[in-house]
């Protein structure tokens, strides 16, 4: 590397140190005294401080001056990752995890920006501005989705000063990072909470079929607990990306009759819900009694009457950006926190500004040979 280039480095990596230090708006010294101070020439010295405003460091003011940002990266720049998944790629919850951190950014003060691509391929525009924020220090912190062990031994993880959190149903790091859990116990309690209070007494399940055995015995146990029934027949498991299945269970349980016939239905995932409840509509169905797992504040449609319950995403990437302020100020976090489920109705009650999006399904239909 040439000495001029290696030089403007330095005073780079030193004046993005000097920028943590500093407070949002305070004036900086002139170019001359930059010059003295590193010895350098007028254009090393404009070349970096045109690189920290391009990186958002700084805000010239012409004959005013220079002054740190208002909002500068290391403390308002955040990045949520997503290893490639072609089938996770067109979950409900990823889309409405970009489409929450999208509007999270277009209202401030913090952005948000997304990137989802493979570990071991972090090549193109998107994974080098990463790569080149995660080096240099210019975000205050990764949020990983689904999946935190994709991301262990790639570059992303050669900044350890970079603070960072996972977001999902699992355990925190090997290595302490902590992490914000899908509080699953409080939605299944909260769901049958409902459907006792409203004279519910045998009730179905719509699950997809990745969910793990022990989730679904809990789903019972809580039931039973509330003096409820849930047949062994009553569990029915659908595929997100054959929607044809989802609507198919709901035809076979609305043929039930009598006591074999169950009087309301729990549906533990939002890819689930236009399907199923489009097949209760098709039946026929009248009588049963819908719960129906969403992420707030996007919804997925349905085309019968269902009682949404589920995650507010905004305060879960809320919390996220939280802890992580709190990780750079050297605040020790828990290592596992939970995000409770609410009701629609109360979390509209919370937030009379709450509007929600209603999020297109995707349609996946078989294709057959």
């Amino acid at each position: 590397m040439p000495r001029t280039i290696d030089k403007r480095h330095k005073i780079l990596a030193d004046l993005r140190h000097q920028m943590r230090l500093l407070a949002p708006g305070e004036r900086l010294p002139t170019r001359a005294e930059f010059e003295q101070r590193y010895q350098a020439s007028p254009v090393t010295i404009q070349r970096v401080c045109d690189r920290l405003i391009r990186d958002g460091y700084i805000e010239s003011h012409g004959r005013n001056g220079s002054f740190v940002a208002e909002y500068p990266p290391h403390a308002h720049r955040y990045w949520l990752v997503f290893p490639h998944d072609p089938m996770a790629d067109r979950s409900s919850v990823r889309r409405c995890l970009i489409a929450e951190a999208e509007r999270l950014s277009s209202v401030g003060p913090d952005t948000i920006d997304v990137y989802c691509g493979q570990p071991f391929e972090l090549v193109g525009g998107k994974a080098e501005q990463l790569l080149y924020d995660v080096r240099t220090g210019r975000t205050a912190g990764l949020i990983y989705a689904q999946s935190v062990g994709a991301w262990r031994c790639t570059p992303l993880e050669q900044n350890s000063a970079v603070p960072r959190v996972s977001v999902g149903h699992g355990n925190p790091g090997e290595d302490g990072m902590p992490s914000l859990a899908f509080d699953r116990q409080s939605l299944v309690r909260r769901a049958v909470d409902y459907l006792k209070s409203v004279g519910c007494q045998r009730v179905a399940l719509l699950a997809i079929g990745a969910m793990p055995r022990h989730s679904l015995d809990d789903v019972n146990r809580t039931i039973a607990d509330h003096g409820m029934v849930s047949l062994p027949y009553w569990l029915q498991y659908a595929d997100p990306y054959w929607p044809h299945t989802a609507r198919n269970a709901m035809h076979l349980l609305s043929e039930l009759t009598g006591e074999r016939r169950p009087d309301s239905l729990l549906i533990l995932d939002d890819n689930l819900v236009f399907e199923a409840t489009q097949g209760l509509a098709d039946s026929g169905a009248r009588e049963i009694e819908v719960v129906a797992h969403c992420n707030y504040p996007h919804i997925t449609p349905s085309v019968y009457p269902v009682c949404r319950i589920g995650y507010d995403l905004g305060a879960l990437l809320r919390r996220c950006i939280g802890m992580l302020t709190d990780a750079r100020a050297g605040r020790m976090a828990e290592p596992k926190a939970m995000l409770p489920a609410l009701l629609l109705d109360e979390l509209q009650a919370r937030s009379e500004s709450l509007r929600t999006v209603t999020l297109q399904p995707i349609g996946v239909e078989p294709v057959c040979p």
